[in-house]
């Protein structure tokens, strides 16, 4: 690879970012090219390091050893490094690098990597970012996260934000510290100098609770960047999570806000923007970097996409000319019965006796989602409320009647007139609350989300909308009991209208179904739009190539 095609691929990188022409050209002249053929090693785990890498072309596995057999982590693409790990830290590799294919790579040796540092610090600060990123997501679990999903930063609200919201509960901590002095030294009367302590210790005490609070609030809000999206996770313990995201094929801007009291201390705001939504990063450390981190990976998506399409045009285009024999056809698959899409009528089992408090099942390729039991205790606590009071009060009564001697009226009759009372009215009134909730479902499929509100012997409401029509999607669990049973709401944006899927179980988790549900129809919908537009193009090369060789067979011989 030419020495200026090295530079060009170094400035798209966001490590060099914020070289200039003069400092791109120093830096690239520390790197060697390198090839390697498929499956070969670059490094195995507990190898001695060796050099920092970039992968011009190809892809690269990482694996790591686990009960004697090697599991993938990641598989690293052309624009991704490794084998900063071990140089930065002075450490045996944490993992083996084997190639998937032929594969280039730029290599900068140890020594050429540490004058890189050297010369150029920011570069240095990114990677040690990069590896806490690696560090945290390997101890964290983020269940709603792809297979094939490669992380490649998670980020904080910076320490300085922190510090500043920290400065009013110490305020208040001074201040009862003041108060608490002054009662000692000035106050003489023993009940007015009490009455003073405590008030000061109770404030002192609240200054305590409101910064911790505002510590746990910090360390548990996170701006993560993934080879398929952006996605900002609000956690306040206790009371409530939600998690917004922007997929990286759906942003249409990176933009960077920052305050004077940011600029000083190194922080501000990055607001990722999709077509109606937006993202927002709040009080992120170095924005500058986390806007270029996120411009890469957008940018990386949508070449990858393009160069996907273009080696498929120019592999047909070869084809038509009759220079690349056709790929070999496998063999049909069997073909599949295909489901009409929309509302799944459920058979008499499992409308009367399958899943009967069960949140989600799934038929073939439609999910469906209950609400939570919890909204179903609140539905029916009427019914068992009475039902509890009249099971109650004939315990009292049969104990007060066989203890005291009564002869009022017995405790048979009564029993049997309570049980006709429950079976004929409290149980038919719960009954209802149940099928009320039960009735209230919403389903996923391949290309739709439908809610579906049925009331028993009442009416129906049936909602729908198209996977590829949703712009953001959003989830939330509000409260403590939504925290402690994983309760919350599903948030489906389709600009000019909004699901909500309410009081669901495992938000995060139908979120995430969601979400790759849509992936999957864009990622269908782009190749066969992009098949069609080949196919055009095709088929006029195709007749241009014919009446090429037409006008070549009927020239005269010379």
């Amino acid at each position: 690879m030419e020495h200026a095609q090295v530079i060009s691929v170094l400035r798209e990188m966001h490590l060099f970012k914020e070289l200039d022409d003069a400092q791109l050209n120093r830096a690239s002249r520390l790197f060697d090219e390198v090839r390697f053929e498929a499956g070969q090693t670059i490094f195995t785990a507990g190898g001695k390091a060796d050099g920092f890498y970039i992968i011009l072309e190809g892809e690269v596995a990482l694996t790591h050893r686990i009960n004697d057999q090697d599991a993938q982590i990641d598989v690293l693409v052309s624009g991704d490094f490794l084998g900063e790990e071990a140089l930065l830290l002075n450490r045996p590799h944490p993992t083996t690098a084997r190639t998937v294919g032929p594969t280039t790579l730029l290599k900068a040796d140890p020594r050429k990597f540490h004058e890189l540092i050297v010369a150029f610090p920011q570069i240095q600060d990114d990677l040690y970012r990069i590896i806490q990123s690696r560090h945290f997501i390997h101890t964290h679990r983020f269940d709603w996260l792809n297979e094939d999903e490669v992380v490649y930063q998670v980020r904080r609200k910076h320490i300085a934000y922190l510090l500043v919201t920290l400065l009013a509960p110490a305020s208040v901590c001074l201040i009862a510290l003041m108060v608490a002095l002054v009662g000692v030294a000035v106050i003489p009367p023993v009940l007015a100098q009490t009455a003073l302590l405590v008030l000061a210790g109770a404030f002192f005490l609240a200054g305590i609770l409101w910064g911790t609070w505002n510590v746990f609030d910090w360390s548990n809000d996170y701006y993560i960047v993934t080879n398929q999206r952006v996605v900002w996770i609000e956690q306040i313990i206790g009371l409530y999570e939600s998690r917004s995201e922007a997929p990286l094929n759906m942003i249409q801007a990176v933009n960077q806000n920052t305050t004077f009291l940011g600029r000083l201390l190194g922080y501000g705001d990055v607001i990722v923007t999709t077509y109606t939504s937006k993202v927002p990063l709040r009080h992120v450390g170095e924005p500058y970097q986390m806007v270029a981190l996120i411009e890469e990976y957008w940018h990386r998506a949508v070449r990858s996409y393009q160069r996907a399409d273009q080696e498929e045009l120019v592999r047909s285009v070869m084809r038509i000319l009759g220079k690349e024999e056709p790929a070999p056809v496998s063999p049909p698959k069997p073909a599949r019965q295909e489901k009409s899409e929309g509302y799944q009528e459920p058979s008499f089992w499992e409308t009367y006796f399958s899943n009967i408090f069960q949140m989600r099942f799934e038929e073939g390729n439609t999910i469906t989602y209950r609400k939570h039991w919890l909204i179903l205790i609140r539905k029916s606590w009427k019914p068992l409320t009475t039902m509890t009071l009249i099971v109650t009060a004939l315990v009292i009564y049969s104990v007060v009647y066989y203890s005291k001697d009564l002869k009022f009226l017995s405790p048979t009759g009564l029993i049997a007139i309570g049980m006709m009372f429950i079976v004929l009215v409290i149980f038919p009134w719960w009954l209802y609350n149940y099928a009320d909730w039960r009735n209230d479902i919403y389903q996923l499929t391949e290309k739709n989300i439908f809610d579906i509100e049925r009331k028993p012997f009442g009416t129906e409401i049936r909602k729908s909308g198209s996977l590829d029509r949703i712009l953001s999607l959003e989830h939330e669990r509000p409260g403590f009991l939504g925290y402690l049973f994983n309760v919350g709401n599903v948030v489906i944006n389709f600009g000019d209208a909004k699901f909500t899927f309410q009081g669901v179980y495992e938000p995060a988790r139908i979120q995430q179904e969601i979400f790759l549900r849509v992936q999957q129809l864009r990622v269908q919908q782009q190749k066969m739009e992009s098949a069609r537009e080949r196919q055009q193009m095709l088929r006029l090369l195709e007749i241009y190539h014919q009446n090429a060789n037409s006008a070549s067979n009927e020239k005269p011989a010379g």
